[in-house]
């Protein structure tokens, strides 16, 4: 178990993303409540086993383009991969999550003049994810 009561906030934030990605257990000591001990809930998967290459380049692509793209062409572009590969990792199958599921990208379909248009957004648990910031 991992204390994440200690230390400053951002240092406290840190090591609870960490925790979180981990899978391990974290608590905080309340000291409004007479210290008293509140665990925090631990994810049921670990991101960092399941998070797969082709996922944190898309991550990643996301990430240079500032954090958001619009449509699957400005994500193709960016990543190299073509639509069907983005769409599957996007929204997984039915033994794989996808990065929606797994609350890593946030997806919203915006009407525009020409139609429909896809905006694919990180998280703020996919953006500790994101490895190569340019």
């Amino acid at each position: 178990m991992v204390n994440v009561s200690s230390g400053d906030k951002p240092l406290s934030y840190a090591v609870l993303c960490a925790a979180y990605i981990k899978g391990m257990e974290t608590f905080v000591i309340n000291s409004n409540f007479s210290n008293s001990l509140a665990v925090i809930p631990t994810p049921k998967f670990y991101y960092d086993r399941i998070i797969t290459k082709t996922n944190l380049r898309i991550l990643n692509s996301i990430a240079r383009a500032g954090g958001r793209v619009s449509g699957l062409d400005q994500l193709q572009r960016l990543s190299g991969l073509i639509k069907p590969l983005l769409s599957y990792h996007l929204h997984g199958r039915d033994n794989t999550k996808g990065l929606i599921d797994l609350g890593l990208v946030w997806v919203e379909n915006k009407k525009c003049e020409n139609g429909t248009i896809v905006i694919v957004r990180l998280t703020a648990i996919g953006k500790p994810f994101v490895t190569n910031r340019k």
